[in-house]
């Protein structure tokens, strides 16, 4: 979209005015607001997109974003080639890590052992 759509923000700085959202209390209207913050484009994300699927769907800008500063930061950097399979693999990853796999409680297997520190023995 390149900035181009005109937003609050951008008409603001074009043609002077509020850069207000109308429907977010202090927020300015940028393009990203305008397609992913606003709280109403947000209720519609949440709705439009299967729940187990947002960290995938969020997920994905992460990654693209770093495949990009790689491409410009380092030499000889390639994005990966299935980059959706590299995306599920990372998500997979950080569910894994989380204990976030279906049925499974994080609390299940836990033990508490309270410990206390003992001074060396004086000699």
């Amino acid at each position: 979209m390149h900035n181009r759509l005109l937003t609050n923000e951008r008409r603001s700085r074009l043609f002077g005015g509020s850069d207000g959202c109308p429907f977010c209390t202090n927020q300015p209207e940028s393009t990203l607001h305008a397609f992913r913050n606003c709280r109403g484009v947000a209720l519609l994300w949440s709705q439009l997109i299967n729940p187990e699927a947002t960290q995938v769907f969020f997920g994905s800008n992460l990654e693209q974003w770093s495949w990009r500063n790689r491409e410009i930061f380092e030499q000889g950097y390639n994005r990966p080639p299935n980059p959706h399979t590299e995306i599920l693999r990372k998500v997979k990853e950080i569910n894994d890590a989380f204990g976030k796999k279906k049925g499974e409680s994080r609390v299940k297997n836990r033990e508490e052992h309270h410990i206390r520190w003992h001074p060396p023995p004086h000699n």
